[in-house]
């Protein structure tokens, strides 16, 4: 059998083994990140909806303008959409 592999050039090799390398390494951290936006969103949700008090004013239900807000300065929808990026470059990848 031929050694196909001995055709290819030495830089592509080396880039290869880089990014695997980096791939082995991160994973396992990166496929629980991708986890994470969602459970953080549920959690935010629940305690967005526990009024501070029993004020009236703090009793009705967060208006999606305010959710929103909340989604954007906690990063929950940054998370979403780099979570989404990564899922379809490889969506079988976690």
């Amino acid at each position: 059998m031929r050694d196909l592999a001995t055709r290819v050039p030495v830089e592509t090799v080396a880039e290869l083994r880089e990014a695997v390398g980096v791939l082995e390494h991160y994973t396992g951290v990166v496929c629980q990140a991708l986890e994470t936006p969602g459970r953080a969103a549920t959690t935010a949700w629940y305690a967005v909806e526990v009024p501070p008090s029993l004020d009236e004013a703090e009793l009705p239900a967060t208006s999606d303008d305010e959710w929103y807000a909340a989604e954007q300065t906690l990063g929950i929808a940054r998370g979403f959409d780099l979570a989404k990026l990564l899922d379809d470059a490889n969506p079988q990848s976690c």
